[in-house]
Formats: C-alpha cells, sequence, structure tokens
C-alpha cells in the first residue's frame, strides 16, 4: 500500500497544503478537477450552492489513484463539509482516507459521511495552524 495526496483547490490554497504534504512525504499527487469555474465571488456562492445542495456534477482525476493506495484528501471547506468534487470522490473510492480541511475562518462540521475515513484535521487561517496541521499529518504518516 503507498500512500498519495489527492486534493481539489479552487483558489490555489488546497494545492498548497498538498504540495507541501506530498514533498515531505516523497509520495504523488492526483488532482480532482471539474469543466465548472470556482473562481472569484460566484464561485463562492456555486460552491456553496453544489456542496449544500449535494448537486451532481463530472469530476476528472489529474493523475492515478490504486485501490490499495491510503489517500491523503486535501479540500476547501464549502457550506461547512468537504467541497462537492471531493465528496463525489470519495463516493466513487473505498480507499482509507485521511481528510485535511483548509478555511478561513471555520471547521468542518461533517466528520461522518465522507466513505472510509481514517481522521480529519482542519487548517483554518484564523488560527494560524497551517504549519502545525501539516506537521501533525506528516508525523502521522512518516511513522506507518
Amino acid at each position: 500500500m503507498s500512500v498519495k495526496v489527492v486534493f481539489f483547490s479552487r483558489n490555489g490554497n488546497s494545492k498548497r497544503v498538498a504540495q507541501k504534504i506530498s514533498s515531505a512525504l516523497t509520495c504523488e499527487m492526483a488532482e480532482i478537477t471539474t469543466k465548472i469555474s470556482w473562481k472569484f465571488f460566484w464561485g463562492f456562492i456555486k460552491g456553496g450552492y453544489y456542496t449544500s445542495t449535494d448537486k451532481s456534477l463530472d469530476i476528472d482525476l489529474l493523475g492515478e489513484v490504486k485501490s490499495d493506495d491510503e489517500l491523503i484528501i486535501v479540500t476547501p471547506l464549502w457550506a461547512g463539509k468537504a467541497c462537492q468534487p471531493v465528496r463525489i470522490f470519495l463516493r466513487n473510492h473505498n480507499n482509507p482516507a485521511t481528510v485535511v480541511f483548509t478555511s478561513a475562518g471555520s471547521i468542518s462540521t461533517e466528520k461522518d459521511g465522507l466513505g472510509h475515513i481514517k481522521g480529519t484535521y482542519d487548517i483554518v487561517k484564523k488560527f494560524e495552524n497551517e504549519d502545525d496541521v501539516i506537521k501533525n499529518v506528516i508525523d502521522k504518516f512518516s511513522n506507518n
């Protein structure tokens, strides 16, 4: 079993976190993408709508995830939950996963219902805890 970092990023924050974790663990990354633009104010509103209403959408994966990979999922927090593209990805994959939420000011309210989740972490900009959380994630997977 190998570790892989899978991420979705609306504005680059989750991508930056995923790159830091992937680099420290020397593991591969895969990016979840959609054909929808999530940029700027309307992207923010659209993201909250899609997530809070569980709206269906098509996702693509840039990279490969094998059935025996253990995943570190990095996702922005939308409407208190993992963003909709990540929620759809998790429904389609049964890999054991640890989820790292990124947000400006809130912590995740969703701890169950995301599939085979082994743990969650919250990086919150106003708490200035990004480096500490990343270190905790790296330590968890370095000791496996």
